[in-house]
């Protein structure tokens, strides 16, 4: 099931019970990023509609930063109003590049207000929810008054963009580097999607720059997706409430090897598995998650005698 973690970024998991938290036949059903992309108002250039650029990208301002059990989670509103439009999952030795500098920084150093963008895959299955939540491969930063260009494209052997904007001339001073901050040689950034950080560039066209930075976007091949049918049919069996798609958490629990438990009287369910647990309760919106509280984008609830809950709760079980 390690594959699945990378699969679904964000899930809402729904647990059937009875007061004995009886099984329930729910089946996984995801959309891809692309479609939950066009729903959820993703930003990305217009290029990413050709086929050849398999790499999408969100972006937002900082609004607020948390740790969660091993990751960090980054809140992010437009820069203009206080409303949440996103979150990205970060892991810790996730690449970050500064695009004000065209270096690599610390996770850590992320800071409230910048600018933030994440790059990822278009075939990433994601759940359908909003604000998305995403699990981005590589994140950049910057500030307002940056005076460093990106550009993310597909760049062909010539390592022209696939629009014909740009056209990369290599030199010594570029720094030429994969998603996880390896260094690579040129030959590998022929035919392949890339972020690229520059400053100057000709009035030519194809305008041509000296680029600072070029980062290569390959999915690696640990990453292929592997198929879950058992979990898709559980998704599948599931039910939209305000939005969000609700899937019975006792099956789904199953699934994923948890022991549960219900308590009546306090309409409260307990799943355990090893070092990771998880404290539902009917018709309130905030759960227990080993020592911290998350929450749900709707309350848990009963239906024909099945606990149901957001989906976003398989992101946390397939840890």
């Amino acid at each position: 099931m390690k594959k699945m973690i990378k699969v679904f970024t964000v899930g809402s998991l729904v647990l059937g019970m009875t007061s004995n938290i009886a099984m329930a036949d729910s089946v996984l059903t995801s959309d891809s990023a692309e479609q939950v992309n066009a729903k959820a108002g993703v930003i990305q250039d217009d290029s990413l509609k050709e086929e050849k650029i398999s790499y999408m990208s969100f972006e937002g301002y900082v609004k607020e930063i948390k740790s969660n059990n091993g990751y960090t989670s980054v809140i992010m509103t437009d820069g203009k109003s206080n409303e949440v439009i996103g979150q990205f999952n970060l892991k810790g030795d996730m690449l970050v590049v500064n695009q004000d500098t065209a270096t690599i920084q610390a996770l850590d150093k992320i800071e409230k207000g910048q600018k933030i963008r994440g790059f990822y895959r278009k075939d990433m299955p994601m759940i359908l929810i909003y604000p998305p939540v995403i699990n981005p491969e590589f994140i950049m930063i910057s500030s307002e008054d940056t005076k460093n260009f990106v550009k993310h494209s597909y760049f062909d052997e010539s390592l022209t963009s696939i629009d014909n904007n740009l056209k990369l001339n290599i030199s010594d001073s570029s720094v030429l580097i994969d998603k996880h901050g390896k260094s690579i040689d040129i030959e590998k950034l022929k035919n392949k999607d890339l972020v690229v950080v520059y400053d100057i560039s000709t009035k030519s066209i194809p305008a041509q720059t000296n680029p600072k930075q070029v980062i290569m976007l390959e999915k690696d091949a640990d990453e292929m997706p592997v198929k879950d049918e058992a979990l898709e049919k559980i998704i599948d069996s599931g039910y939209m409430a305000n939005g969000v798609n609700m899937i019975p958490l006792k099956q789904v629990a199953d699934h994923f090897g948890y022991e549960t438990a219900w308590d009546n009287a306090k309409k409260t369910a307990t799943l355990r598995k090893e070092n990771s647990s998880f404290t539902v309760t009917i018709g309130q919106q905030m759960y227990g998650y080993n020592k911290s509280l998350q929450k749900f984008e709707v309350s848990p609830e009963i239906k024909d005698a099945r606990t149901y809950v957001p989906e976003s709760i398989l992101e946390l079980l397939q840890k």
